[in-house]
């Protein structure tokens, strides 16, 4: 931690930009447990930022102190209208008289911690991905909003097709300045695992009771191989918005289930915002909303008016608050960034598409088998076959008709049938497959806690519910460990205080216009971030890679520096060859600099 400041400053905006104004809206959440309006408030505040922050630089005011303006208005207003309500609760805490805490809530919190404890350990979190959200957030704070052009750190004069809410974030937890750069980084991305963690225990809490929803979420969400290993690529911002996918989910069932308009109006800021965070899971919502929303008009069909009135408002809503992006937006999905989606799709998938649709279906459930991984297939295999035993068949038939949806969404990736299947990415269609799956042991679990149509052999002097779930959590404990704090200490990007260093000498040392060389995956790639310099070798969306971007950055004239790291050296890479008779300007335990 070699910024303390940054380590007080990043987590106290980001507590204010996550509960304000979300906590204006608190007496709406009528019904809600306290975990749950907690990450409602958490949702919709984020939601509301994200949003906000494109007709801030639609209107081009800066970005820092609109927000700041904003939040301040928030939390007078907060104050004054609840001035009386503070003093009143304030003199009714007692702290020895609080009531038993549920066991599950502190597994929740040790969960929580886990993810957390990583924060104080990295100096940069790992992915190639992460390095592009690094320097788009660098070129957010430069503009003080959302930018017009990639430059100066791509030559891309056009900003809006990649969604940008991720890094708006990332730039205000900062406080839009470059001296906390680095930490809001790191706070953003850590954070992002345990609030999608909270989404989805929102989403199971209207199906079960809250300890169910708690243990299956937990169970479900740190076995899979697939959502947490994005931290090992960097695939923040997609689990984001798939998080905020599952909150949306949640919140629409809730407010229907409980005929509130008004907090139906508030989940616009939420639906808005996945989008705004990543276009692949919003597409993949999309087509989940249809099967949805069918089955919430038949179930609730005795207010079916109610339901298409105010779904008809929230839509109008949603579309309102993403006017600016929708009329920035320009589409540039040519022929040949298709193509190469479709390759990197069926590269995705193991290379093994052909024109056999029996070889596609196998291919297709070996993928969500090996995505989803065995644990959880075992366990879901065992749940639904409970679920016979109970006579569930009705909700059967409801998880297996999504399940079957997102199969099919999976399945499109060796044809491309349905509109936006470039968007349909299969590795990461397959967060809502473990979703799906979760009902089946969430329903199992809800059976034996409730003590309904227990086989007797099961009926023992043990309890069953707690040893299922005590086996299952230790194993999820223990996935976390390898699959993410691992993963953090095994950074291949492999950035330390040493590269932070020779970052800050390019600042000082070398031109503005200066493009440098640098190896992809590895710590070049986070050039751009920190120093606001051109890079050949730092990771590009598909988008830009059609654009033949490298090709363009070798055409230019600008100063030339190479960026050389032990790894290059070690490895005899192609690109330490290039230093041969060229001038040595810096060098540290971790990078030399030649020009």
């Amino acid at each position: 931690m070699n910024n303390i400041q940054g380590y007080l400053v990043v987590p106290f905006l980001g507590c204010l930009f996550f509960t304000f104004p979300g906590i204006l809206f608190f007496r709406n959440f009528s019904g809600l447990n306290t975990l749950s309006k907690i990450t409602a408030v958490i949702f919709i505040s984020l939601g509301f930022w994200i949003c906000i922050s494109w007709y801030i630089s639609w209107i081009a005011f800066p970005l820092n102190w609109s927000a700041f303006s904003l939040q301040l208005v928030f939390i007078a207003y907060f104050v004054v209208k609840n001035l009386t309500n503070i003093k009143q609760m304030f003199s009714k805490i007692d702290i020895f008289g609080v009531k038993k805490i549920p066991l599950q809530y502190f597994v929740l919190l040790i969960f929580l911690l886990l993810y957390i404890i990583p924060l104080f350990f990295i100096t940069i979190p790992p992915g190639n991905d992460t390095a592009m959200h690094g320097y788009i957030t660098r070129l957010i704070i430069n503009n003080n909003g959302l930018p017009h052009s990639y430059r100066p750190i791509l030559p891309v004069d056009y900003f809006g097709s990649y969604s940008a809410g991720y890094h708006v974030l990332t730039a205000l937890v900062g406080g839009v300045s470059i001296i906390w750069l680095r930490d809001a980084i790191n706070f953003i991305s850590i954070i992002v695992y345990p609030l999608t963690l909270l989404g989805f225990v929102f989403l199971l809490m209207r199906f079960f009771s809250e300890k169910t929803a708690i243990y299956t979420a937990l169970i479900f969400f740190c076995i899979n191989t697939t959502i947490e290993g994005a931290i090992g690529w960097g695939g923040n911002s997609t689990v984001l918005s798939f998080g905020f996918c599952l909150f949306s989910i949640g919140f629409i069932i809730y407010a229907i289930q409980n005929k509130l308009p008004k907090a139906l109006y508030c989940s616009a800021f939420s639906i808005a915002a996945i989008p705004l965070i990543h276009a692949v899971p919003a597409i993949t919502f999309v087509y989940i909303s249809i099967p949805g929303y069918l089955m919430l008009m038949y179930h609730y069909r005795h207010q079916f008016k109610w339901i298409v009135l105010n779904s008809f408002i929230l839509v109008v809503s949603i579309l309102f608050l993403l006017f600016p992006f929708i009329v920035h937006f320009k589409n540039e999905n040519s022929p040949e960034l298709l193509l190469l989606i479709k390759h990197w799709q069926n590269e995705m998938m193991g290379n093994k598409l052909t024109n056999n649709f029996w070889n596609n279906l196998l291919v297709t459930t070996g993928q969500i088998k090996y995505r989803t991984g065995d644990m959880l297939t075992i366990l879901s295999g065992i749940s639904l076959a409970f679920l016979f035993y109970f006579k569930k068949y009705t909700k059967i038939i409801h998880i297996a008709i999504f399940i079957l949806f997102i199969f099919l969404l999976i399945f499109n990736y060796g044809y491309w049938v349905l509109p936006f299947s470039e968007l349909l990415y299969p590795d990461r269609v397959v967060y809502f497959m473990i979703v799906c799956v979760a009902f089946f042991f969430g329903y199992f679990l809800n059976a034996i806690e409730s003590r309904i149509d227990i086989p007797g052999i099961l009926k023992g002097k043990f309890n069953f519910y707690f040893l299922i779930v005590s086996v299952c959590i230790c194993i999820s404990i223990g996935k976390v460990f390898t699959n993410y704090i691992s993963c953090l200490r095994d950074n291949k990007i492999n950035c330390n205080k040493s590269t932070m260093a020779a970052f800050d000498w390019i600042n000082t040392h070398t031109e503005h216009d200066a493009l440098f060389i640098a190896s992809y995956a590895n710590a070049g790639m986070w050039i751009p971030t920190f120093t606001n310099r051109a890079t050949i070798g730092t990771h590009l969306h598909f988008i830009h890679l059609v654009k033949h971007i490298s090709d363009t950055l070798n055409s230019t004239n600008s100063p030339r520096y190479f960026f050389i790291t032990k790894r290059d050296i070690n490895s005899r890479s192609e690109i330490s060859g290039k230093i041969k008779n060229r001038a040595k300007l810096f060098a540290n335990e971790a990078v030399e600099i030649y020009q």
